[in-house]
């Protein structure tokens, strides 16, 4: 019985790991071109995802932009495809900011990525000021959604899944090696007729706005 036990753990110290090596050095082509095809796999999903948002969002954008039209009484349909004006809501000129989305389309033309990451800091800013906060300070993986609140303060539910959609863009875009600038460019006129909704709500008092918050 002794020498079965040292048998046995001779077999599980020696033999099967040396066993396995062997498998896998044999194996090594095929075990290469499995991990190829999954990590070709998850990258397909990654695409589709992104499409697929990118397509809600256009969607979203047309619907946007119907429903300003509507309430406006029919505005001039020539202005459609190019970025809305943004109204300062009262600041005197000198203290007017600079126009950030137009800086994240002409970024855009050189560096895709930056561009969209600047348009997605801009709406996000103006939520928060809308909504009388400072951003929350965000660790990795968490993220700030703020629909509800805003919905509360009279964004659109369609301007609500706007803002939704375009925050989903941002973080699949952050893989994305192959991000075109024309789809960018279209983003950034989202991120236009988003922030005029968003600026025609009614907006909090300095005294309200509450620090900022981690999300932890």
């Amino acid at each position: 019985m002794g020498t079965a036990n040292v048998v046995l753990q001779y077999v599980q110290a020696v033999i099967w790991p040396a066993l396995i090596v062997a498998a896998v050095w044999i194996f090594r082509k095929q075990i290469g071109g499995l991990l190829t095809r999954l990590e070709s796999f998850e990258g397909f999903g990654a695409r589709m995802a992104f499409n697929q948002a990118n397509k809600g969002r256009a969607d979203l954008t047309r619907k946007v932009r119907e429903e300003q039209e509507t309430q406006l009484g029919g505005s001039d349909s020539g202005t459609s495809g190019r970025l809305p004006e943004e109204p300062h809501r009262g600041r005197k000129e000198e203290e007017s900011p600079p126009d950030v989305l137009a800086q994240a389309r002409e970024l855009a033309a050189t560096n895709p990525i930056a561009g969209m990451a600047l348009a997605w800091s801009y709406v996000q800013t103006v939520a928060a000021e809308v909504l009388g906060e400072e951003l929350p300070r965000l660790a990795g993986g968490e993220v700030w959604r703020p629909e509800a609140e805003l919905v509360e303060r009279g964004l659109t539910g369609l301007s609500a899944g706007l803002y939704t959609e375009l925050r989903r863009m941002a973080h699949l875009a952050r893989a994305k090696s192959d991000l075109s600038v024309s789809t960018v460019e279209s983003y950034v006129e989202s991120c236009a007729t988003l922030v005029q909704e968003m600026r025609r709500l009614p907006q909090a008092n300095e005294s309200d706005r509450q620090p900022p918050q981690s999300l932890n």
